[in-house]
């Protein structure tokens, strides 16, 4: 793979060079020069180049100038130059989304949130504030030194804003719900300049529709999160359980055991990742034809790092890794450190995820919904060196939160305990992109045919996750969109966001 890996970043770093000397300086990046001398870069400087980075590489795009703002008062004062300009912007936090356009922009202001790194535990440890700027690694790594963390993301280089305003799967799901669930004030930053801490008590409709929304009417600048009282030694347990292929159906099985409405997994201290995964072997680095492995794999979390065996929650997990094991990370460690290896791969590649969701799943509908994934893939990855795939499985349970703490509108009974299904594909070159699009779709047709032909289908569309041509907004059901619209009436009147912010997913 090393082959490929270097032709893409030459190609990619001879594009790029070639797009910045192109790049007209426009209006709007003159007067935020002229008012954040310090926070503006352009094409060809250090500091551009240093910002403009992407998780995906399909994602990349070169804007005519990056907004770097210190405060949360000057991002809200940068806005009505925007708007004066009439100039397109869009808002970076991570930068780990995989729709193009969603983080970037090629025509107008790039936002990036980067400086906004606060990071402010409460004086009674109930509550830690943070900037929108952060990733969820430094994010852990500091908490925890003082015993404490928050329900964020699973991979240390993910962005704070992105996953807190799409919702949010954390470690904690099972206990906590949600990741916005747990969020209890925001600082918004408004098209007219204002700037507005938003919480249930002081702006009751925005608040709810910061819930899963993505926030398509304001920047948000800080998240004040409740903070999760860790062990006292600051660490958890868990890591991979790696296993061969021949252990993906007892993997499977595993997950439907673990959703189970009767019999499945109540220890909420935990969480599990069910991961299938497909790579291809480079046929330059073996002069043979492309061949495909497959790999199990259980990333497994538990609350308690004194844990002497494993917990009775992932008896079956560990009967498949048993079965055929290769390898496993799982100890006492450091949630970052738990980050920090599921990040480990990815970053640089051209990307794509595709999420459905089911309920209450057998079995044999998870054996049939991979069985319909590998055979969409396996011929593509035969005709297309350096393509990878992973089918990766999420059990949210029923700790959904409810109407009153988010919008995204699941069954909050008890009844249904749902599983996001994530397809997710990395790749080398450009010209592979019509052909990985082409196989991630006729993945989820297929699967969607076959949970709904078993009842188990879901609507539901997982924000965070979602690509750009679906719709996860609509999948929450009508009342979502109606809050959203209250609130873009409210602080945004004049629908900027609508027409100069591109990207996201719209009501």
């Amino acid at each position: 793979m090393r082959s490929w890996t270097v032709l893409t970043i030459a190609l990619g770093v001879l594009c790029s060079s070639t797009q910045a000397l192109l790049v007209p300086r426009t209006k709007a990046c003159t007067a935020l020069e002229k008012k954040f001398p310090n926070d503006v870069s352009f094409p060809g400087e250090v500091s551009y180049s240093d910002t403009n980075t992407y998780w995906a590489s399909n994602t990349a795009l070169t804007p005519p100038c990056i907004f770097t703002p210190r405060t949360s008062a000057a991002a809200a004062a940068a806005l009505p130059i925007l708007v004066a300009h009439n100039s397109e912007f869009a808002i970076r936090g991570g930068g780990h989304s995989m729709n193009r356009g969603f983080s970037s922009t090629a025509t107008g202001v790039l936002i990036s949130m980067s400086k906004l790194t606060t990071i402010d535990v409460s004086d009674d440890r109930q509550t830690v504030r943070l900037g929108a700027g952060l990733r969820w690694g430094a994010v852990y790594t500091t908490l925890e030194a003082q015993g404490l963390s928050v329900p964020g993301g699973r991979a240390a280089n993910v962005g704070v804003g992105g996953l807190s305003l799409g919702g949010g799967l954390s470690f904690f799901l099972y206990e906590l719900g949600f990741g916005c669930d747990n969020i209890i004030a925001y600082t918004v930053a408004l098209a007219d300049g204002r700037l507005l801490r938003v919480t249930a008590d002081t702006h009751a409709d925005i608040f709810l529709a910061l819930k899963g929304s993505g926030a398509p009417f304001a920047v948000v600048t800080e998240f004040t999160y409740r903070a999760v009282e860790l062990h006292p030694s600051g660490q958890i347990w868990g890591g991979f359980l790696t296993a061969a292929g021949s252990a993906k159906g007892a993997l499977l099985d595993g997950v439907a055991t673990f959703l189970s409405p009767t019999g499945g997994v109540t220890d909420k201290d935990t969480h599990l990742i069910a991961v299938v995964a497909l790579a291809a072997v480079d046929p330059l680095a073996t002069l043979t034809p492309i061949t495909i492995t497959t790999l199990a794999i259980n990333i497994l979390f538990h609350r308690d790092p004194t844990l002497t065996s494993p917990p009775a929650a992932f008896a079956p997990q560990y009967a498949a890794y048993n079965s055929a094991p290769l390898q496993s990370t799982v100890e006492a460690r450091t949630l970052s450190s738990l980050t920090d290896e599921i990040d480990a791969v990815g970053q640089g590649f051209r990307q794509l995820m595709w999420p459905l969701t089911v309920s209450n799943p057998s079995p044999a509908l998870l054996r049939a919904l991979e069985r319909a994934w590998r055979e969409a893939f396996t011929p593509m990855m035969l005709l297309a060196p350096g393509v990878s795939a992973t089918l990766n499985f999420i059990p949210v349970g029923s700790a959904v939160g409810t109407p009153e703490t988010n919008l995204m509108g699941l069954d909050n009974s008890g009844a249904k305990r749902y599983l996001i299904i994530e397809i997710y594909a990395q790749w080398l070159l450009p010209l592979q992109d019509g052909q990985v699009r082409a196989a991630t779709k006729r993945a989820n047709a297929a699967m969607v045919k076959l949970a709904q032909e078993a009842g188990s289908w879901e609507r539901w569309v997982y924000l965070n996750y979602a690509d750009k041509d679906q719709d996860p907004i609509a999948s929450y059901g009508g009342h979502a969109a109606e809050v959203i619209r209250a609130a873009q009436r409210e602080v945004d009147p004049t629908g900027v966001w609508s027409r100069l912010v591109k990207g996201g997913f719209k009501v």
